[in-house]
C-alpha cells in the first residue's frame, strides 16, 4: 500500500480560519494582527504564517500595507473550486454532502481510442452520490498489459491511486486534464434527470508516473444540476499586450477576412 501522509499543520490551521472567518468571528473583512491571530489558534508566528501564504495562494486572502490581511468574501464563497482541488469526494463533503459510491464490476474491453493508449484495458464504472443524488459518472480504464497480477471479478476499487500501485507496481507523479464539450446520450439523462443531449461538462483525464509513462484514463461527467465547477483567477497589475490589435467596424467580417487570408 501507498504510504499515508498527515497533512501539514499549516493547512489544518488554514482550514481552521476559514471555519473561523465563516463563523462571523470576525465581523469585518480585515483579520486582527498577526500576533493576535496566533494567540487565538494557539500557534507559532512561522505556521499562522505559512497558514496565511495558504489561503493568500488560494485568493482568499489579500494582503495590503497599512491593513493586513483582508478576507475576499467572493472568494471565499466560491463553490466546486477545481483550481483548488481534484478530488471530487472531497469536494463534495466541504459543500456539506453525504457522499457514497456506486461501482461496477471491472470488464476488460479492447479501444483504439487516440485519447487512450490502444490495446485491451481494465475498466470499470462509478457513480458519485450527492445525498443519493448521482452527481459524477466516472470511467476509468487501466491497460492490462500494466497488471503484475489477476484481479477478482468483485474487487472494490476504493482508492484508485492505491489501486493502481498494488496492481501495476507504478506510482502516479501527475495527471494532465483536457475539458471537452458532451451532449447527455439517453443513459445520462436519465440517470441525471437532464434531457437528452443536454450539454454536460465533462473532461479526459491521463495519469502518468514520473517517467511519463501513461498508467489510467478516466472520462468524467458532470450532474449540471449539482457540479457548478468554478475556479479564481488573480488579477495582475495592468500591461501592455503584446500581440497586435486591430479596431474594426465590422468585427465579424474583419476575423472572417483575416482567418481566411492565408487560404
Amino acid at each position: 500500500m501507498l504510504p499515508v501522509q498527515n497533512a501539514p499543520l499549516y493547512t489544518k490551521v488554514a482550514e481552521r480560519l476559514v471555519e473561523l472567518i465563516k463563523g462571523g468571528v470576525w465581523p469585518d473583512n480585515v483579520l486582527p494582527a498577526e500576533e493576535q491571530l496566533g494567540k487565538t489558534l494557539g500557534v507559532s508566528k512561522p505556521t499562522l504564517r505559512e497558514a496565511l501564504a495558504e489561503l493568500t495562494s488560494q485568493g482568499i486572502i489579500a494582503k495590503k500595507h497599512g491593513l493586513g490581511n483582508i478576507v475576499i468574501p467572493s472568494a471565499l464563497k466560491a463553490r466546486f473550486r477545481f483550481d483548488l482541488k481534484l478530488d471530487f469526494i472531497d469536494m463534495l463533503s466541504t459543500e456539506g454532502y453525504e457522499v457514497s459510491l456506486f461501482q461496477s464490476y471491472h470488464r476488460f474491453e479492447d479501444s483504439a481510442q487516440e485519447a487512450v493508449s490502444p490495446g485491451t484495458h481494465l475498466v470499470y464504472d462509478e457513480f458519485v452520490m450527492a445525498d443519493k443524488h448521482p452527481a459524477i459518472k466516472l470511467t476509468m480504464r487501466i491497460p492490462r498489459n500494466l497488471l503484475n497480477r489477476e484481479v477478482q471479478p468483485n474487487l472494490r476499487i476504493g482508492n484508485m491511486f492505491s489501486f493502481i500501485f498494488d496492481y501495476t507496481g507504478e506510482v502516479i507523479n501527475h495527471s494532465v486534464v483536457n475539458i471537452v464539450p458532451a451532449l447527455a446520450g439517453a443513459s445520462l439523462s436519465r440517470i441525471f434527470g437532464i434531457g437528452q443531449e443536454e450539454p454536460v461538462v465533462s473532461w479526459r483525464e491521463i495519469f502518468h508516473n514520473m517517467q511519463d509513462k501513461k498508467l489510467c484514463f478516466t472520462r468524467i461527467y458532470f450532474n449540471p444540476k449539482i457540479m457548478k465547477l468554478t475556479m479564481l483567477r488573480k488579477g495582475s497589475y495592468p500591461h501592455e499586450t503584446g500581440c497586435p490589435v486591430f479596431v474594426c467596424t465590422d468585427l465579424e467580417e474583419a476575423v472572417l477576412e483575416a482567418a481566411h487570408s492565408e487560404n
